[in-house]
C-alpha cells in the first residue's frame, strides 16, 4: 500500500555521483584506511537512508556486544526503526560503525558479507517486493547517476 510517507521516500534525496574508484588506493597506515572508510561510507549510506545528516547520530548503542553508533539502524524493544530496510545491510552497517576500529570488519569481509546478501535475496524478500526488482533498482539508480 502506497502512502504519502513512501512515496516521499523515493521523491526525496540526495544527489550524488560516483566517481574516480580507478584512483581509490588501500591505505595500510594505522591512522586510517579501510576501518575507517568504512566507517565513513557506513555514515553517508546511513545519512541516505534516513534522510537526516548522519552527524546527529552520535550516541552509541549496543550491536552484539560491541559499541557503535550505529545501533539507531536496528530493531529496539521489537520496534523497527526501518522495517524496509534489509536485514544484513544493517548489521553490517552498525559492525563498520563500532567505536573501536579493530572490531570493525575488514574490507574484504565487508564486501563477501554484501556479495552473499545480494546473491541470496530477490524482491519477494522485502516488504514491496515491485519495487526491489532489477529493473527498477536500476532505474532510480540512473536517474540520479545521470542527473544534473
Amino acid at each position: 500500500m502506497r502512502t504519502e510517507e513512501h512515496d516521499r521516500e523515493h521523491q526525496e534525496g540526495f544527489t550524488f555521483k560516483l566517481i574516480d574508484f580507478g584512483a581509490a588506493q588501500v591505505s595500510l597506515d594505522a591512522n586510517g584506511g579501510p576501518p575507517d572508510n568504512l566507517f565513513g561510507v557506513s555514515q553517508a549510506l546511513a545519512s541516505l537512508i534516513t534522510m537526516k545528516p548522519f552527524k546527529i547520530f552520535n550516541e552509541a548503542g549496543i550491536h552484539e556486544g560491541f559499541e557503535t553508533i550505529g545501533a539507531y539502524l536496528l530493531p529496539k524493544n521489537g520496534r523497527d526503526p526501518y522495517p524496509w530496510l534489509d536485514k544484513d545491510l544493517a548489521h553490517l552497517m552498525a559492525e563498520c560503525m563500532y567505536r573501536d576500529p579493530a572490531r570493525r570488519p575488514t574490507l574484504e569481509q565487508a564486501f563477501t558479507r554484501a556479495s552473499q546478501a545480494v546473491k541470496g535475496k530477490t524482491p519477494d524478500n522485502f516488504p514491496n517486493p515491485q519495487e526491489e526488482t532489477d529493473q527498477v533498482v536500476r532505474n532510480f539508480t540512473q536517474q540520479f547517476v545521470t542527473s544534473n
